[in-house]
């Protein structure tokens, strides 16, 4: 890029700026993993005062070139086992996958958190790229050739050998670590399988799926989860709604009970003040209960019917506002 003279209003005089790009020194530059110290192994009092404006000696202006030159030169790590294939779906995912993970999570947990998760855990990471993968490869031709606009110098080839790779690696992952005693409450895991039921969905939302798949690890992880999950809000709560969204879409689609205890959720059903996707997911669960009562293999006495009546009527009693809509006709039926 040619350098830009910006006018100096004070000085009256020109400046040239030059934009470099440093990317091949920093790459040069960062350090083995078996280099690298963890923050959590240095003396952060003794770290933070030696970096703290109050203890120096020097001008505002001298420190804050101190501190813009430290922060440059400081080395990072590369992602494991990532090429410019991984690095693209990565993207790929963040761009266009994760938001609808997000639907109801205003703390966006797909798209803030779980890329930087996915940087230590292998199946994670595996599953985000096969997802990617996955949905890429059903794109028209077109739209895969705006990929371009990540800077690569070719085409990014995805195939169904591709997907099939990074599927495999990631079911691989998860049947070694499905011994591990406390697998079953390992959110990331669960992000996981979440992530891998939404792979499984683009290839085949709406037949009945073997018992082998993601969705039968996906009733475990979500039943042996739901208190801690429903108690306490985080990572793990947004996953958790995701995949009972996922539980609830695949019941719907195939016109069938909730394969989940819905037990877990009763509690959840109070009718105090909370954030819209609070109250988006206490619908849910009544619909869950409609579709149980609806599909399942024993007859549901009638009282039910009126208790799931009443719940609805007591959410609209105490919906917020913000629910209300826009612009309302009545039938003319």
């Amino acid at each position: 890029m040619p350098p830009r003279q910006i006018s100096c209003e004070s000085c009256r005089r020109y400046r040239t700026l030059q934009y470099i790009d440093e990317t091949p020194t920093f790459a040069e530059s960062s350090p083995t993993e078996a280099s690298f110290q963890s923050p959590n192994s240095l003396d952060s009092s003794a770290h933070a005062q030696s970096l703290s404006p109050l203890n120096s000696q020097e001008s505002p202006s001298t420190t804050f070139g101190i501190f813009s030159s430290r922060l440059l030169n400081t080395p990072h790590l590369p992602w494991p086992q990532t090429g410019p294939k991984e690095a693209c779906l990565l993207r790929y995912f963040v761009e266009y996958l994760a938001r609808w993970f997000d639907l109801c999570d205003p703390e966006r947990h797909f798209v803030r958190a779980i890329p930087q998760i996915a940087r230590g855990s292998e199946p994670l990471r595996n599953a985000i790229l096969a997802v990617s993968a996955r949905h890429f490869s059903t794109l028209p031709k077109e739209k895969q050739g705006n990929i371009i606009e990540y800077g690569l110098q070719q085409d990014l080839a995805i195939n169904e050998e591709t997907v099939l790779y990074y599927h495999n690696k990631c079911i691989t992952d998860l049947r070694s670590l499905a011994s591990e005693p406390e697998a079953l409450m390992d959110e990331i895991l669960l992000a996981t399988v979440v992530i891998l039921r939404f792979y499984e969905e683009l290839g085949s939302p709406f037949i009945d799926l073997p018992t082998e798949t993601a969705i039968q690890g996906l009733h475990v992880f979500v039943e042996a989860q739901a208190k801690l999950a429903l108690s306490t809000p985080g990572l793990r709560q947004a996953v958790f709604w995701v995949g009972f969204r996922q539980e609830f879409h695949v019941a719907f689609s195939q016109q069938r009970p909730i394969r989940l205890p819905l037990s877990i959720t009763f509690p959840y059903l109070i009718w105090t003040p909370a954030p819209d996707h609070i109250w988006t997911n206490r619908l849910l669960i009544i619909c869950a209960y409609a579709l149980q009562y609806c599909y399942d293999d024993q007859p549901a006495p009638l009282d039910r019917y009126y208790e799931l009546i009443d719940l609805h009527n007591r959410w609209l009693q105490s919906r917020p506002p913000s629910f209300s809509p826009v612009y309302y006709e009545k039938s003319n039926h």
